[in-house]
């Protein structure tokens, strides 16, 4: 026993040096070696979960979070959140609803719940969520969380500029999301923009990116 234990510390170790010297292919046969052994230890779950969101394998880290969800970390949870988000598919009701729901349930503030709801909102009616965000800090107009404070600031510039190119507010709300790593959601509104606006340079520097 004593044996086993010290062979599975070992494969483990073996795991988390590949992760440091950026080998996550290496360490993920690592970690899976290592749950054969001891199939029902969290931290090795988490271990796999996390290497296969690094190799953006989004569908499997959302599998192997989802066993262990009840026990991540804010930094875990976080890395959960944008697996299920760049899972996420715009054109499947089924799939939104889900999404939608595995993230109310996660025991994160209200901002969050509310940034990262009406986010997937805005891949399905971009106007809409814009409009939702502008009564949110009607109501809300200190947000601690720092993705929605950005979005707030993104519409504090917009109407500081008093421009009457809706476009630009568009750009900078897309802008938003894809500083905060929303890759899907700025892709989604950005190609539907650019449906309306083929040549409109900031977004298909955006989408481009």
């Amino acid at each position: 026993m004593l044996r086993k234990r010290f062979a599975l510390r070992g494969t483990i170790a073996k795991g988390d040096d590949y992760i440091d010297s950026n080998q996550p292919i290496l360490a993920l046969s690592e970690y899976i070696k290592a749950l054969k052994e001891s199939p029902n230890d969290n931290e090795i779950v988490k271990k796999i979960a996390i290497t296969y969101f690094e190799l953006k394998k989004y569908e499997s880290a959302v599998y192997n979070y989802e066993k262990v969800v009840n026990s991540l970390n804010p930094q875990e949870r976080q890395s959960y959140i944008f697996s299920l988000l760049y899972t996420v598919d715009f054109e499947n009701v089924s799939n939104l609803k889900s999404i939608v729901s595995k993230i109310s349930k996660l025991p994160i503030t209200r901002e969050e719940k509310f940034y990262y709801i009406n986010t997937i909102d805005c891949g399905v009616n971009f106007h809409e969520c814009k409009s939702l965000f502008e009564n949110y800090f009607a109501n809300n107009t200190s947000p601690t969380f720092q993705p929605l404070k950005d979005v707030q600031n993104a519409i504090l510039t917009y109407n500081n500029f008093q421009s009457e190119e809706l476009y630009f507010k568009d750009t900078l709300l897309i802008g938003t999301f894809f500083q905060n790593k929303l890759y899907p959601v700025s892709n989604k509104i950005g190609e539907s923009l650019l449906g309306e606006k083929p040549n409109y340079q900031p977004i298909l520097l955006m989408v481009g990116k």
